[in-house]
């Protein structure tokens, strides 16, 4: 079971990150508020893109896996309280 739920947060885990540099990449070719032009114009250019693809990664791969996660199917289980009952709320 553990290896399976792994499996399936490394996959959305996975796109999450893919997703996250491709926004990136769009992001810095469009050069939306000039941060393009910034971070080539700086001296150190590769730990500044660097930085917003660890950035970019964390943000929407733990999005991605949080979404997944939620979306999961469940079963709800009675408890003896609420046998024969009607729920107030569907």
């Amino acid at each position: 079971m553990k290896t399976r739920f792994n499996r399936f947060l490394l996959k959305n885990l996975c796109k999450g990150v893919a997703l996250g540099w491709t926004i990136l990449a769009v992001f810095l070719i469009s050069d939306l508020g000039g941060v393009r032009t910034i971070i080539f114009n700086s001296s150190n250019t590769v730990m500044a893109i660097g930085l917003l693809m660890v950035g970019f990664a964390i943000t929407f791969g733990n999005c991605a896996m949080g979404i997944a996660v939620m979306k999961m199917p469940y079963k709800k289980q009675e408890t003896s309280q609420n046998l024969g009952k009607e729920p107030l709320v569907d």
